[in-house]
């Protein structure tokens, strides 16, 4: 997790008018398209998990992962939710 909280700090730092600064974080709705899961769920969790990132005070080493391994690793989650929302007529 150090790996990829560095890059998210980065990234975030980089880009402060990111959706996730700016949209995920002070969420206080969503639709509750997923109908197994609890109503109002989805908000609640991001109230509880969503943290910015901390900068590390050295360079990391990127022991587990790689910046290039993350980057790939959202462009195919990226993409799978795409296709499930498309699947789904959401987008």
């Amino acid at each position: 997790m150090r790996d990829i909280e560095a890059i998210e700090a980065e990234y975030l730092s980089s880009h402060p008018s990111s959706g996730y600064l700016t949209e995920i974080l002070p969420l206080a709705s969503f639709p509750d398209y997923i109908d197994y899961l609890p109503a109002g769920c989805i908000v609640r969790k991001i109230g509880v998990m969503g943290t910015i990132p901390h900068t590390p005070a050295q360079p990391p080493k990127f022991i587990a992962m790689s910046e290039s391994e993350y980057n790939s690793f959202l462009t195919s989650a990226y993409s799978l939710i795409v296709a499930a929302f498309k699947e789904k007529h959401l987008i």
